[in-house]
């Protein structure tokens, strides 16, 4: 089979029609004409070409022309990709009755991950993959023969939403042609129901007072369908995090609690190559609170991503803030201004409640195990008993000292005096002391308890 197209090759991208003969050098039909594109993909007049590209890279392993001489040809691709998996791609051109060919859609799956092709979204981040695919394959053509063996052939030329797809059965042969027994109706608009949210799940750490600190997880997951085609259902998940970071002093004398927070943010279906960067918007109805966020978004499977990584200081605090306000929030994606996803979320004022009582939680656990290892550092500094014994076999050799070692940091130490009277060695004895009173009250009741003199000791 000759491996052109017929000739002259004509592909239609819209309701136009564009001939391959009119490109001249090396320049694709793709790259003379990406107005066609832009308006099919819906990405204005941006460059395609230039915007993300999930083939970046990838090595092309394997492309084959399969042509069956039916309604549609294809082109297949194999490549390696960054995590040296395969990745291949089917794309589907059908024949037009003027022997032309347009462009239908582009099938797509990892061989290791997903049995089953499924057809990509055109109007997700796979967008500028298709089109560099359609320019590729059109480059190709001319120097690849075409094969009627391809298992790509056996491939549904149709939509593939459904991983479990089957091909249908054929109808009876007595049956009418469905061209010429049915009008095909405009397509209703698809209605968004949001399924009411999951309640609020609270993961509590574990925390100890030489362990892990105080740590809530709160999450909750919102489900979708009647979304319009391909993808007709969508899920999003929430997860926050707020951590202690310990008691910190206020200048009026008490303490308050230092808090770190987190916020992540997983959506199905969006079909991510690679970590991409996108535009995250988290507003109220009211557009009170919230805002755009730059962030980075990376795959998680072959259906899910993760937003979790946030490019200001102050976007968790403002999320945040968008959640306590206890009012209904819009959650869209965007790439270059162009709107991927718009989803409502149903809010309330639980997430505050929940928050609050994390909060308070942590403050009476910190506050706690702040009391506990003030006694346990207490009981841990040597005590005058410690050395009864040893003393009182030879109490001309001790003596109490009374020191300010810092100016209103009052010690008293018991020390073990050398020949000439002066310090061998030396314990400190409780905690210092905040004045020179109590000091001298416990300096006195050592000696005395002891049998052993006490010494006022002036700083130098």
């Amino acid at each position: 089979m000759h491996t052109e197209f017929p000739s002259p090759t004509t592909f239609t991208l819209d309701d136009g029609q564009l001939d391959r003969t009119s490109c001249r050098g090396k320049q694709s039909i793709l790259g003379v004409h990406v107005g066609f594109l832009s308006d099919l993909f819906g990405f204005g007049k941006r460059d395609i070409l230039e915007s993300l590209n999930p083939l970046s890279g990838m090595k092309l392993l394997e492309f084959v022309i399969a042509d069956d001489s039916s309604e549609h040809l294809r082109h297949y691709f194999r490549f390696k990709n960054r995590e040296a998996q395969d990745e291949e791609f089917i794309v589907i051109y059908r024949r037009t009755d003027a022997d032309m060919l347009r462009y239908a859609r582009t099938h797509w799956r990892r061989p290791g991950q997903e049995k089953n092709f499924r057809t990509l979204n055109e109007r997700s981040p796979w967008s500028p993959a298709i089109s560099r695919l359609i320019d590729m394959g059109q480059d190709l053509s001319s120097k690849t023969l075409a094969t009627r063996t391809h298992f790509s052939l056996q491939v549904s030329a149709d939509d593939l939403r459904d991983p479990n797809w089957v091909p249908p059965s054929k109808p009876p042969t007595n049956a009418k042609s469905e061209s010429s027994t049915t009008t095909h109706a405009k397509p209703k608009a698809a209605t968004t129901f949001a399924a009411g949210p999951s309640q609020w799940q609270i993961k509590q750490g574990e925390a100890g007072i030489d362990g892990p600190r105080p740590k809530d997880e709160f999450s909750r997951v919102y489900e979708f369908s009647g979304l319009p085609p391909p993808d007709t259902t969508a899920a999003v998940r929430i997860e926050c995090t707020i951590e202690s970071a310990g008691l910190r002093s206020e200048a009026n004398g008490s303490y308050g609690l230092s808090l770190n927070r987190s916020v992540r943010f997983y959506f199905r279906p969006f079909r991510l190559p690679h970590e991409a960067e996108f535009v995250l918007r988290v507003i109220t109805v009211d557009r009170s609170e919230g805002g755009d966020f730059d962030v980075f978004a990376s795959p998680v499977d072959g259906e899910t991503a993760i937003f979790a990584k946030f490019g200001g200081r102050n976007d968790t605090a403002t999320l945040l803030r968008a959640f306590m306000a206890g009012k209904d929030l819009t959650f869209e994606i965007l790439q270059d201004s162009e709107s991927l996803v718009k989803l409502p979320l149903q809010n309330d004022g639980t997430f505050k409640q929940l928050w609050d009582a994390s909060a308070n939680r942590f403050a009476e656990v910190e506050m706690a195990y702040e009391a506990l290892r003030s006694q346990v550092g207490q009981t841990s500094q040597p005590q005058a008993s410690d050395f009864a014994v040893e003393v009182r076999k030879n109490p001309q050799g001790y003596a109490v000292w009374m020191i300010e070692q810092e100016p209103g940091q009052h010690g008293v130490l018991l020390v073990k005096l050398d020949r000439d009277g002066g310090m061998e060695d030396a314990w400190q004895l409780g905690h210092p002391f905040a004045d020179r009173s109590t000091q001298g009250s416990y300096a006195l009741d050592v000696a005395r308890d002891l049998g052993i003199k006490l010494m006022d000791v002036v700083k130098n």
